[in-house]
């Protein structure tokens, strides 16, 4: 399975990547700091894509809500989940199509509930950590 995870909070970033990888060990996660980048990637991929996980708010020329258009006119099969700290944003997020949303800051309980429901398994049972 492959996950998408677009965020510009660097360190947001890579905690979501570790916790996703530590968990989901047969997942591959690839990381933007900007939807611009991430719509790049998406829009030349082949269908392996089944999970992206965006923030709403992020420099660029595409914001999250953006990003999320675009995806559900091209790939509306992809499991799509908006994260914001701002209501408004997520009410948004839900109107345009996404599947799920995350209100910031979330725990990595969420990120493993989202992962189950896109079709990603189960959870790989680790120790527990600061995931």
């Amino acid at each position: 399975m492959k996950v998408i995870v677009v965020e510009d909070d660097e360190a947001l970033l890579e905690v979501i990547s570790e916790c996703i990888t530590l968990h989901f060990p047969e997942t591959e996660v690839v990381l933007f700091k900007n939807a611009d980048d991430a719509w790049q990637h998406i829009a030349n991929a082949g269908g392996e894509i089944k999970l992206i996980i965006s923030d709403i708010n992020m420099p660029g020329k595409m914001n999250g809500l953006d990003l999320l258009r675009e995806v559900k006119k091209i790939r509306s099969e992809i499991f799509f989940v908006s994260s914001s700290g701002l209501k408004r944003n997520l009410v948004a997020a839900k109107a345009l199509g996404a599947n799920e949303i995350l209100q910031k800051p979330f725990s990595f309980l969420n990120i493993q509930e989202i992962i189950k429901k896109s079709g990603g398994g189960t959870a790989f049972e680790t120790t527990p950590g600061p995931c």
